[in-house]
């Protein structure tokens, strides 16, 4: 089994949540947060701001340095057993530059109020965020 351990953003604004439209390794697209691998010499914060930035085009900053909520699941790729770990940060955006680094994987990038967020998100892991972070801020469903 190969152990694998990334980071990325949710990001807020005006209570909207900043999602793409990514795909994935079996060709399916899916709404998702922006994330990916943490790469070597590289802390889990700078990698979620790196590839927040690389998936969006929104250049953005860390609300609290401890990680907000954390992923954790298998998967099979190429016949071996993965395990993946996600350090999840609040971010908030400072430059949204429109500019979409790694086009090859996202197909669109969209801000969402917090229903069609919960609604739209293809894992239960990314609406389970959602909910802590609707608690966290105290505000409710429309």
């Amino acid at each position: 089994m190969i152990k694998e351990f990334s980071a990325g953003g949710l990001i807020s604004k005006d209570k909207k949540l900043l999602m793409i439209l990514m795909k994935t390794i079996n060709g399916n697209t899916v709404w998702t947060f922006p994330k990916g691998h943490i790469e070597e010499n590289e802390n889990p914060q700078t990698a979620a701001l790196r590839e927040v930035y690389e998936e969006t085009g929104v250049r953005c900053e860390i609300v609290d340095k401890k990680e907000f909520f954390i992923s954790h699941y298998f998967f099979v790729r190429n016949k071996t057993k993965v395990e993946k770990k996600v350090y999840w940060y609040l971010m908030r955006p400072l430059e949204e530059t429109q500019k979409i680094l790694t086009p090859d994987e996202i197909e669109e990038v969209k801000w969402f109020e917090i229903d069609e967020a919960l609604k739209i998100s293809n894992y239960q892991s990314d609406r389970d965020m959602i909910e802590k972070w609707m608690i966290k801020w105290n505000l409710k469903r429309l």
